[in-house]
C-alpha cells in the first residue's frame, strides 16, 4: 500500500503544479498582453513609413491566444532590435524589447505547465490508476482466498469481506461481499 500512496503523492503533486501555473499565467497574462498592444502600437506608428517592416509587424500582431501572444513578444524583441532606428526616432522605450523577450520566457514556461504537462499529468494518472488496480486485485484475491478457506468459521469469515460494499448497499447481512473487515489473519 505504500506504493500506492507513494504514486498517488506523484499525481497529486504534478496537478497542483498544474493548477498553480495556470493561477500564476492568468495573474500575469493581462500586464503581458498590455506589453504586446503597446509594443505593437509603438512600432506600427515607428515603421509606418517603411512599408516591409511595417507589414512584419502587422503580421506578428495578427493571430489570437496565449501562445500566439508568447511568441509575438519574442518576435517583436528580435524585431525591434534588428530595425531600431524608427523606434529611436520616436523616443521608443527599448528596455521593453528585452522586458518582451523575458516576459516571453517566463510565459512560455508557465504555460507549458499549465497546458503542455497534460501529457505527464495524464501519465501519472494512469500509473496511479493501475497502482489501485493492482492492489485491489491482490486485495481481492485474498478476500475470496479466506471467504474460502474460512466459510465454516464465522468469526474468521468475517475479516475478509468489505466495509465498503455493505455500506454501499446500506444492507447489514453478511454476504460475501458485505461482510465487515474485522480481524484479518
Amino acid at each position: 500500500m505504500g506504493a500506492v500512496r507513494y504514486i498517488q503523492s506523484g499525481w497529486n503533486s504534478t496537478r497542483f503544479t498544474k493548477e498553480q501555473a495556470q493561477k500564476q499565467f492568468a495573474l500575469l497574462a493581462p500586464a503581458v498582453y498590455d506589453l504586446r498592444d503597446r509594443i505593437v502600437h509603438s512600432m506600427l506608428f515607428a515603421y509606418r513609413k517603411v512599408e516591409d517592416v511595417k507589414s512584419r509587424v502587422q503580421a506578428i500582431a495578427d493571430g489570437s491566444g496565449d501562445a500566439d501572444m508568447i511568441q509575438d513578444l519574442s518576435d517583436l524583441g528580435v524585431h525591434g532590435k534588428n530595425n531600431p532606428e524608427p523606434l529611436v526616432a520616436i523616443n521608443f522605450d527599448m528596455n521593453l524589447l528585452d522586458e518582451a523577450e523575458q516576459k516571453s520566457d517566463e510565459l512560455a514556461s508557465l504555460l507549458g505547465v499549465a497546458h503542455g504537462e497534460k501529457a505527464i499529468d495524464k501519465g501519472a494518472k494512469i500509473l496511479r490508476d493501475k497502482a489501485y488496480t493492482f492492489l485491489k486485485e491482490s486485495v481481492d484475491e485474498i478476500r475470496e482466498c479466506g471467504r474460502y478457506v474460512f466459510w465454516r468459521d464465522e468469526q474468521r469469515a468475517v475479516g475478509y469481506g468489505s466495509a465498503y460494499f455493505r455500506r454501499k448497499s446500506g444492507s447489514s447481512n453478511k454476504t460475501e461481499e458485505t461482510v465487515e473487515i474485522t480481524d484479518a489473519p
